[in-house]
């Protein structure tokens, strides 16, 4: 899903991206919790966090740091959202 602001998707296993650097990417939990989220490329990495669905404060405002990333998730879902800041 998609509009001028914001670019959202689902992540389940591991996804790779080729997002420009400096682009900010959140990551939620869509199922009630995520386990095992492992998160390289990005000025926060995570080895092997968790994510629950009420608590969001974790993977929230992170921002890419080379030009290829990786979003693993063990279980669970993630909700990727990925923000345009030219306004």
């Amino acid at each position: 899903m998609a509009d001028e602001y914001n670019t959202l998707f689902l992540i389940k296993g591991r996804k790779a991206l080729a997002l420009e650097p400096g682009t900010t990417l959140s990551l939620l939990a869509y199922t009630e919790a995520a386990r095992g989220i492992t998160l390289t490329g990005f000025e926060y990495p995570l080895d092997d966090a968790g994510l629950d669905h009420l608590e969001p404060g974790l993977g929230v405002s992170n921002v890419t740091v080379g030009p290829r990333q990786v979003v693993e998730v063990k279980e669970g879902l993630l909700l990727a959202d990925v923000v345009r800041e030219e306004f």
